[in-house]
C-alpha cells in the first residue's frame, strides 16, 4: 500500500505552531488547504462554504485569514471566473518529492458542497441516461 504524505518546512511548522494562538483562523485554513491540495501542484479550488465547513470559521474570519496568509507569502489566490483558486507556497508544504514541487500548469482539486448545487453531485458519475438519448436519436438496438 502506498502511503500518502504531506511535508512541511521545519521553519514553517514553527511559525504555524505560533499561528495557532495568534491567528487560529489562518492556522486552520492553511492546514485545511494543505490537507486538500493537489499532489503535484499545491492547488485547491473551492467555495467559501467549503472553507467554512472545513475550518469552522466564518467567512469574515476566513477573509482576514486569507489576507494574512497572502501577506506572509504562504498563499496566493487566483480567480477562475467567480471561483477562487488557492495556491499554497511549495516552500511551506508539499506532497511529493521535493525535486518536482514546482509546476506552472495547475491540475486543481475542486471541492463542491452539495448544499450549493442545483444538481445532485452524488450522481455526477452518470450525468446522462444514454439509453434515453439513443431512443431520442433513433439509435436503439
Amino acid at each position: 500500500m502506498v502511503k500518502k504524505f504531506t511535508q512541511m518546512n521545519n521553519d514553517a511548522l514553527k511559525i504555524h505552531t505560533r499561528m495557532i494562538k495568534s491567528n487560529p483562523a489562518a492556522a486552520a485554513l492553511i492546514m485545511f488547504l494543505v490537507g486538500e491540495m493537489g499532489e503535484f501542484d499545491n492547488v485547491v479550488s473551492c467555495s467559501f462554504k467549503v472553507l467554512e465547513k472545513g475550518t469552522g470559521f466564518t467567512r469574515q474570519a476566513l477573509n482576514s485569514a486569507i489576507n494574512y496568509l497572502e501577506s506572509i507569502d504562504w498563499l496566493r489566490v487566483y480567480k477562475n471566473g467567480r471561483s477562487n483558486v488557492y495556491v499554497i507556497n511549495a516552500e511551506v508544504a508539499w506532497k511529493k518529492h521535493q525535486d518536482i514541487r514546482y509546476r506552472a500548469k495547475f491540475r486543481a482539486k475542486i471541492i463542491l458542497d452539495s448544499e450549493e448545487q442545483t444538481h445532485d453531485v452524488t450522481k455526477s458519475k452518470q450525468l446522462v441516461d444514454l439509453s434515453e438519448l439513443q431512443k431520442f436519436y433513433g439509435l436503439e438496438e
